[in-house]
């Protein structure tokens, strides 16, 4: 399964990314600042939610949408 989490950076946003990565879910993260680790099943967008250039980066098909931002 795939799941798009905004606001993946912030202390709620990492814990609930590592939950997601240790059940095998490929996670796709976005927050405004960039993260310097990178991990396996974790992909990292930097971008601003009221701006639609973010979406066309984004994958189009996704399982779960957590909004964190």
């Amino acid at each position: 399964m795939k799941v798009l989490i905004f606001g993946s950076s912030g202390n709620t946003g990492k814990i609930i990314t590592n939950y997601f990565i240790n059940k095998n879910y490929m996670v796709y993260g976005v927050s405004r600042s960039n993260i310097k680790e990178k991990r396996k099943g974790y992909r990292h967008f930097i971008g601003n939610i009221t701006k639609k250039e973010l979406f066309i980066k984004l994958p189009k098909e996704i399982d779960i949408i957590i909004n964190l931002a």
